[in-house]
């Protein structure tokens, strides 16, 4: 159960599920599945939430940041785009027409301060990614600050959100839609409980401690 890199076999971890599927599927067979983790500690819990939702990451069609639009003007709810534009055509034909800063606006990049204030400050972050990612670091950061995930149930996310504890699985936008009127009902302290459960660094560390004492034996 191993890669080979420089010649050598190294064990290979899968970040994900998703992963280890996908590295199967091409003769590779990971060891184990540890999940990356963040330091909870850099994210503040916050169960009051400010009147928008959140969309972050990379701007472009695999992300479904459009999707996220329409769901938001749907629902008659505020959104807020961070995150670099990494298709200047989808961004000028399909998100920024949208863009009237007032109920949809883009901040654009923000330092790691500024982002985090307003993952916590969101009632949802909205993430409808479009193909079998392997693991979204911002659903954990979201979940940390006590914020649940409205996202595509297709990849990493169905491992990260807990539907109806931690936010919502959805296949499409009339369930992203419904799923943004029904999120005031989940427990955000939860949502932060379970990032300390699972996605911590400290639980990252301690699996991969044990993983090395397996596999030498110890």
């Amino acid at each position: 159960p191993s890669a080979k890199v420089a010649g050598f076999k190294v064990p290979m971890v899968a970040i994900s599920e998703t992963q280890r599927t996908r590295l199967e599927r091409r003769g590779i067979k990971p060891v184990a599945v540890v999940y990356n983790g963040i330091d909870v500690e850099k994210y503040p819990f916050s169960a009051e939430k400010d009147d928008f939702h959140l969309y972050l990451g990379r701007i472009d069609r695999s992300k479904g940041v459009h999707i996220a639009v329409q769901a938001a003007r749907k629902a008659g709810e505020k959104l807020i785009i961070i995150g670099p534009v990494a298709d200047s055509e989808y961004f000028r034909r399909f998100v920024e027409p949208n863009i009237d800063g007032v109920n949809i606006k883009y901040l654009g990049e923000v330092e790691f301060g500024v982002k985090v204030e307003y993952l916590a400050r969101a009632k949802a972050l909205l993430y409808p990614v479009q193909y079998e990612e392997f693991f979204g670091i911002v659903m954990v950061e979201a979940l940390a600050t006590g914020t649940p995930v409205i996202g595509f149930a297709r990849g990493s996310v169905t491992e990260i959100v807990r539907h109806g504890v931690t936010g919502f699985l959805v296949r499409d936008l009339d369930e992203m839609i419904e799923a943004i009127k029904l999120v005031d009902s989940l427990d955000r302290r939860e949502c932060r409980r379970d990032v300390e459960r699972r996605f911590s660094s400290k639980v990252m560390a301690q699996r991969y401690e044990e993983l090395y004492r397996k596999l030498a034996g110890t």
